[in-house]
């Protein structure tokens, strides 16, 4: 298995680590239309059974909830927001296979905000699909791309929130770059961290 010889003689490559109040992390933190649909599976898992994310997301598009909440970038003055889906990202996958944020570099001392905006319910079908593609850019005009080392997002109940996978209800996400990194082996030719010819193509194409 590549994975585990890599993980035993492989070359450890140091990747960029996230805190947050609830813990360190290391992917996609995220609040909105996915951490809904994840909290909605949850809650109908003993029902559904395997169906359940599907019928949790279906409940999800089906409410189209808005978020308000107030976000402050890098300690700067905080702004209202009404958003469907903010995302925190080091990587660029999640979800099984949702690719969130393809400028994004887990090696480079930076995070990526995705904001997506309030859509109709025919413009969320067209842009879910598109967001797992890594196509959703293609939708300018609804969605804001940030880039810094930290943000704090403040709302006034708490709300489902996606810290790599785990699904917990809280009122406020503090989210910070860690000052040191973490050594992680990854097998030969894995596109987690990409050569310095890939990220010029890729941010060729931002």
């Amino acid at each position: 298995d590549d994975a585990l010889e890599a993980a035993v003689f492989g070359p450890a490559k140091p990747i960029d680590v996230f805190v947050t109040d609830n813990g360190v992390y290391i992917n996609i933190c995220s609040i909105g239309l996915d951490s809904d649909a994840a909290y909605n599976a949850a809650k109908v898992k003993r029902l559904a059974g395997k169906m359940c994310y599907l019928v949790g997301a279906l409940f999800a598009v089906l409410r189209r909830k808005i978020y308000r909440y107030s976000l402050s970038l890098d300690d700067a003055e905080e702004i209202e927001q009404r958003n469907m889906l903010t995302a925190f990202c080091n990587g660029r996958y999640y979800g099984g296979g949702f690719y969130a944020v393809p400028e994004a570099e887990p090696d480079d001392g930076l995070l990526d905000f995705l904001l997506i905006r309030k859509v109709s319910h025919l413009g969320l079908l067209r842009l879910i699909g598109r967001y797992q593609a890594g196509r959703h850019r293609e939708f300018g005009d609804i969605q804001v791309y940030r880039r810094g080392r930290g943000m704090v997002l403040r709302s006034k109940k708490p709300e489902p929130c996606n810290y790599d996978g785990e699904i917990l209800r809280v009122s406020e996400v503090s989210i910070a770059l860690a000052p040191w990194k973490l050594a992680v082996a990854l097998p030969a030719g894995s596109a987690v961290i990409r050569n310095a010819d890939e990220k010029r193509y890729q941010t060729a194409k931002i």
